[in-house]
C-alpha cells in the first residue's frame, strides 16, 4: 500500500463528515421552517444525490487561496454557487411549491434520472484522472495529457457531469425560479473555470494539450 493511500484511509472519516454536514447543510436546513417538508420522497433522493456528490469528489475549500496562480478563486467560485443555488432550490420547493412536493411526475423523474447520470459521469472522470483529479487548479510533476475514459469523448467531463446534477435538482424540485438562476450562475462559473484551466494545461503541456483540444470538444460531443 502506497503512502498516499494510507494518507486517504486516514482522511477517510474527516471527508465522510465534512460531506454529511455540507450535505445537510445545503439540503436539510433549508427546510427547517416547515417540517412537514421532510416527508416527501423527493427531499431524500436529493439527499442522497447530493451527498454522494461530496463523498465521490475530493476535498474542497471554501476560502479563495490567494497564493495559487493558477486557480484563480475558481474553486471557491464553484462550491459557493453550487451550495447557494441547491439551498436556495430547497427554500423554493418547501415554501413556494410545498403543494408539488409530495407528487411523482414525468418532469421530476427526468430531472432526477439526468442527475443520476451527471454523477455517474462525474465519478467516471474522477476516477479516470486518478490523482490528477483536485479541485483547486494546479500542476503536477508528471502531469499528462489523459485521453481514458470519458475523456476520450470530453475534456471535461467532471463538469459536464456536475451540470447534470445540479440543474437537474432544482428542476426535480420543481423550483423553477432556483432552476433559471442556476442556469445562469452555474456556466458562468464553469466557463471561467475552464478558461483558466485550459490557460493552464497549454502553458505547461503544450503541443500536447493543443492537439487533444483539436480533437475533443469541451462539454458538449461534437458542439462546444
Amino acid at each position: 500500500m502506497t503512502d498516499g493511500n494510507v494518507e486517504k484511509i486516514k482522511s477517510l472519516p474527516q471527508h465522510i463528515f465534512r460531506g454529511l454536514l455540507s450535505t445537510v447543510l445545503i439540503i436539510l436546513v433549508p427546510l427547517l421552517g416547515n417540517h412537514a417538508a421532510y416527508r416527501a420522497s423527493v427531499v431524500w433522493v436529493v439527499f442522497i444525490l447530493v451527498l454522494a456528490a461530496q463523498l465521490l469528489q475530493p476535498h474542497y475549500q471554501l476560502a479563495v487561496n490567494r497564493s495559487n496562480r493558477h486557480d484563480k478563486g475558481t474553486e471557491a467560485q464553484i462550491i459557493w454557487s453550487v451550495g447557494i443555488m441547491q439551498a436556495l432550490a430547497m427554500c423554493e420547493a418547501s415554501y413556494l411549491r410545498y403543494a408539488t412536493i409530495f407528487s411523482w411526475d414525468a418532469v421530476r423523474i427526468i430531472a432526477l434520472c439526468a442527475a443520476a447520470a451527471g454523477l455517474a459521469l462525474r465519478t467516471w472522470a474522477v476516477t479516470a484522472l486518478g490523482s490528477y483529479f483536485t479541485m483547486q487548479l494546479h500542476i503536477q510533476n508528471s502531469h499528462t495529457v489523459i485521453t481514458a475514459g470519458p475523456y476520450r469523448y470530453l475534456r471535461h467531463p467532471s463538469y459536464a457531469g456536475a451540470f447534470l446534477i445540479f440543474i437537474g435538482i432544482p428542476v426535480a424540485l420543481h423550483a423553477w425560479y432556483a432552476a433559471a438562476a442556476a442556469l445562469i450562475i452555474l456556466p458562468a462559473a464553469w466557463a471561467r473555470r475552464i478558461f483558466h484551466e485550459e490557460q493552464m494545461l497549454r502553458e505547461t503541456l503544450g503541443t500536447h494539450y493543443t492537439e487533444y483540444c483539436a480533437r475533443v470538444k469541451r462539454i458538449i460531443p461534437g458542439i462546444w
